[in-house]
C-alpha cells in the first residue's frame, strides 16, 4: 500500500460492499468482508504510507453501520492525498 489514493479506492469497494451486506443481513458477504479488512488492515499497518491504517478502520467503522451515505474523510487525509497528488504532479513535471 504504497499510495494513499489506492487505499481509499480499494477502502470505498469495502465499506459499499460491508454497507449493502449488513443493511440486508447477508451474513456471509459480511464475514468476507471483514476478512478483507483485516488483509488491508495489516497490509496498512506493514506500509509506509502515513494514515493508511487510520482511512482503513475508518471505512469499516463507516461500513458496520450499513448507511449509504457517502464518507466524509477526515480532513487531515483529505489534505495528505491533495499533498500527495501534487508531489506527483511536481516530479513529473520536472522530468
Amino acid at each position: 500500500m504504497a499510495d494513499l489514493e489506492v487505499v481509499e479506492a480499494g477502502c470505498e469497494v469495502l465499506w459499499r460492499l460491508l454497507s449493502f451486506a449488513t443493511r440486508n443481513s447477508f451474513e456471509a458477504l459480511v464475514r468476507f468482508v471483514m476478512q478483507s479488512y483485516d488483509t488491508a488492515l495489516d497490509g496498512a499497518t506493514r506500509s509506509s504510507t502515513e494514515f493508511a491504517r487510520e482511512l482503513v478502520e475508518f471505512t469499516k467503522a463507516h461500513g458496520v453501520t450499513g448507511t449509504t451515505v457517502r464518507i466524509e474523510l477526515p480532513e487531515r487525509i483529505i489534505r495528505k492525498m491533495l499533498d500527495d497528488e501534487e508531489q506527483r504532479s511536481v516530479a513529473s513535471e520536472s522530468r
